[in-house]
């Protein structure tokens, strides 16, 4: 065996020739050979939440998903009926921000599509967007003008619509 040192912290280059074990050149003398090591499973960013059972493309990450969606979906089409029928408690929010009448019959409509839209496999990922750029600013009113423990749906659906976003759609339909 060869051994030379690499550098001041004495770390030295075994090169073993004529061993017939797979031990790496880099390895310190004191380390045991690459096969009797316990491989080490990486640490994922979930591995705190013990989320490994929903691994992408498995079964119970699809229901997950659409149980998400299908959340999502509920709320934003509530909401975009109650801002069409002018339920006056949903409509005052634009009123507090300066904003026109017809800019809460605007976002109603949006609503009713990305609710929708988030089902088809071609529209998906636009609606979730359209959605999330709703809920920042349904986010901004509720964190300036009321408690912000009233914005947390908001969030939720946020957050939901980015994931949603990120995955590049996860429509079902079509």
């Amino acid at each position: 065996a060869l051994s030379r040192v690499v550098n001041p912290k004495q770390i030295s280059l075994n090169i073993h020739l004529k061993s017939k074990s797979p031990v790496s050149p880099l390895a310190h003398p004191s380390t045991p050979p690459v096969h009797s090591r316990k491989r080490e499973k990486p640490l994922t960013p979930n591995s705190s939440v013990n989320l490994r059972m929903f691994k992408s493309g498995s079964i119970k990450l699809k229901y997950l998903v659409w149980a998400a969606m299908a959340i999502v979906s509920l709320v934003v089409i509530g909401g975009g009926i109650a801002k069409l029928m002018g339920v006056e408690m949903v409509l005052a929010s634009f009123a507090t921000l300066g904003l026109p009448a017809i800019s809460g019959m605007i976002i109603g409509l949006c609503e009713i599509a990305g609710g929708i839209g988030i089902w088809f496999r071609r529209t998906s990922k636009y609606a979730a967007g359209g959605l999330a750029i709703i809920m920042l600013g349904a986010v901004y009113y509720h964190v300036v003008h009321t408690p912000i423990m009233e914005g947390l749906v908001a969030f939720i659906v946020l957050l939901i619509c980015g994931y949603i976003v990120k995955r590049r759609g996860t429509g079902i339909i079509g």
